[in-house]
């Protein structure tokens, strides 16, 4: 499946401006594929931070897994539940962004709406 004509639009203009980004290390940029919001949001439902790695962010979803059992242990899994709902939210979230051809950061931000990944630039 490809993104759509918009989403392509998007995703090749990206591909040109990258290095109008801050840090385009830390980001992780559409590729063409569409990425299915509801599949990463259900194998987060599953595991907390599965979804994360389908979508390419490997040590972010990782990092979750073993937070998520942690806490899950520590607390008679109520932090499982509460942990394993954050990641099916972000990860339906940022399903939806690369699919519009937007950016995604590899870390991203668990507060606060979406951050401001261009640079300044004063003329």
């Amino acid at each position: 499946m490809n993104v759509g004509r918009r989403g392509q639009e998007k995703v090749n203009s990206a591909f040109g401006e990258r290095i109008k980004y801050k840090n385009p290390g830390k980001l992780i940029f559409p590729d063409g594929k569409r990425k299915s919001p509801a599949l990463a949001a259900f194998l987060s439902l599953l595991v907390g931070g599965v979804g994360q790695i389908y979508l390419g962010q490997t040590a972010f979803g990782i990092m979750i897994v073993i937070f998520d059992v942690i806490v899950g242990v520590g607390t008679c899994g109520v932090g499982y539940i509460v942990i394993m709902i954050l990641s099916v939210v972000l990860a339906y979230r940022d399903a939806q962004r690369l699919n519009n051809g937007e950016p995604i950061l590899k870390w991203p931000r668990l507060i606060g709406g979406k951050p401001s990944l261009k640079k300044e630039y004063k003329e």
